[in-house]
């Protein structure tokens, strides 16, 4: 249980929890790996890319082929499918609802390590741009999750304590760094199984089933 008493701020996640950013994700990143003449797995995405900064991402998958010297080339193939994101992006049902609900009870604010324009991209469509007040992204902060400093950032920008706001998350490492960050952490099931996010607080399958209005 999550005690909601002292809570003003809820910081969601965007990748994953917000945005159904996957099968974008998955398309981007297998075709670069073929363009290298990589076979693209499912072990591989989830594994090295799924939900991660995109230079962490790529150096973590590099490192063990000693190719780090290709890091800046896998970005930049990367990035050229930047255009074909706004095709693909599509909002979860019960975020969009969820925020929704949240909006005016709350300050709502973003920390993913999604890149601006993307994010920018997927709010244009979407309609959500205005709803938060903080979206702190990859270019915000250097280490990405585990590492706490996406949420230290947005506390500070938020000026608020940890035990003022509750972050919503959908993978492992997104809750290690939430609560590195001493923040509650609630996890929903979109993306990985209960199994994988038992370290979380509080564990839903259906983000319309958080109620923090208690």
């Amino acid at each position: 249980m999550i005690d909601t008493n002292s809570i003003k701020a809820v910081i969601f996640d965007y990748d994953g929890v917000i945005i159904d950013s996957d099968p974008f994700s998955r398309y981007a990143f297998g075709e670069v790996l073929k363009q290298k003449g990589i076979l693209p797995t499912d072990e591989i995405y989830k594994k090295y890319f799924a939900g991660r900064k995109l230079e962490d991402s790529i150096t973590l998958f590099l490192k063990p082929m000693n190719r780090l010297s290709e890091i800046k080339e896998f970005i930049s193939l990367k990035k050229s499918f930047d255009s074909e994101y706004g095709k693909h992006v599509v909002a979860y049902d019960d975020a969009v609802k969820l925020v929704s609900r949240l909006k005016g009870k709350y300050r709502l604010a973003i920390a993913t390590g999604s890149r601006r324009v993307l994010i920018d991209t997927a709010f244009k469509k979407l309609g959500l741009g205005h709803v938060f007040e903080v979206v702190i992204c990859a270019e915000d902060y250097k280490k990405g999750k585990p590492d706490p400093e996406i949420y230290l950032k947005s506390l500070e920008k938020l000026n608020i304590s940890p035990n003022e706001a509750v972050v919503i998350e959908d993978a492992p490492w997104g809750i290690e760094a939430a609560q590195r960050a001493g923040i509650r952490c609630i996890a929903v099931t979109h993306t990985h199984s209960e199994l994988d996010l038992k370290q979380a607080d509080l564990i839903v399958k259906n983000l319309l089933d958080i109620n923090l209005e208690v």
